[in-house]
């Protein structure tokens, strides 16, 4: 498909109006060349991982199968799970993923060139209503899963090696998702799908240079094809977040009180939010006490 000019996105007229009109509103696929970098091949990933498992504090996750072991991130043992999980891809079960990479010099550029094309494909959206952007691989063994759940930020996910369906669901259909699902995902962490709802979700299958845009708090989930996979996500914020304010109703209603949800209350929402980042902020100093683990499955 040719492109309006040199870019990591397509820019032609249809692209516009798509990414225009549904960005966030609804799922749509878009096409892209991220797949064509040197810095997004196995080699370069895979130098990129084994820079990461050496650092103290987690930057992602790796699950692995019938593997017993809790290995905390950062130690020799890490590094060495990490490695073998690569060398085995294909049997190994590994779902790897590594977040902040935009942190990383040689990648925080691609990110920086990712929000202005995007930026212009919107229209300006992202400027005006979205902050934080992130750039985060996930790379997975064959025919891994990728349970059911949603984000709170909005997504472009870029398939860059090997093929996967992703399944999404409207999250404005409240048959699907309620205030009081989300406020149990954010507050107790899962969130179930109803099994006489799953064909309502839509397949999207992407492949190398295809990729699917994620509207905030639509659910999905992933299958894998026959190979590897590894996908980069460029996700954006809401300047007006709402997964805070969803985390502290879950817990005022379990004090039995009936919380406003988000969007009622500009006041009340800003003071959940700030609520939200102090219990954060104090999660991370545990956390840090007790110092992070291998997630195993």
């Amino acid at each position: 498909m040719p492109l309006a000019r040199a870019g990591y996105f397509v820019q032609d007229a249809s692209a516009h109006t798509r990414f225009k009109q549904q960005f966030n509103t609804k799922p749509f696929l878009f096409h892209h060349q991220l797949h064509l970098h040197e810095l997004f091949g196995i080699p370069a990933i895979k130098k990129l991982a084994a820079r990461l498992a050496k650092e103290k504090s987690p930057r992602g996750f790796l699950k692995l199968l019938n593997d017993p072991r809790r290995v905390q991130w950062g130690s020799p043992d890490f590094e060495k799970a990490m490695a073998e999980a690569f060398d085995n891809i294909d049997s190994s079960g590994m779902r790897l993923k590594l977040s902040y990479i935009h942190l990383e010099p040689e990648y925080g550029g691609i990110l920086q060139q990712c929000c202005r094309e995007l930026d212009e494909l919107t229209s300006g959206e992202l400027t005006r209503n979205f902050q934080n952007p992130l750039a985060t691989l996930f790379i997975s063994s064959p025919h891994e899963v990728t349970p059911y759940h949603v984000d709170s930020e909005a997504n472009f996910l870029c398939q860059l090696y090997g093929e996967k369906v992703v399944y999404l669901f409207d999250g404005k259909d409240p048959d699907l998702v309620t205030n009081r699902d989300l406020e149990q995902y954010w507050g107790a962490g899962h969130i179930s799908l109803n099994e006489k709802f799953r064909s309502r979700g839509v397949p999207f299958p992407l492949r190398p240079g295809l990729g699917v845009h994620h509207p905030v708090h639509f659910p999905h989930l992933v299958h894998n094809g026959r190979l590897p996979s590894v996908s980069l996500a460029v996700a954006f914020t809401p300047v007006l977040e709402p997964s805070d304010v969803f985390q502290i109703n879950y817990h005022l209603r379990r004090l039995g009180l009936r919380p406003k949800p988000p969007g009622e209350s500009q006041r009340v929402d800003a003071a959940k939010r700030a609520s939200a980042r102090l219990v954060r902020s104090v999660k991370k100093v545990v956390r840090g006490q007790r110092g992070p683990h291998l997630k195993l499955r």
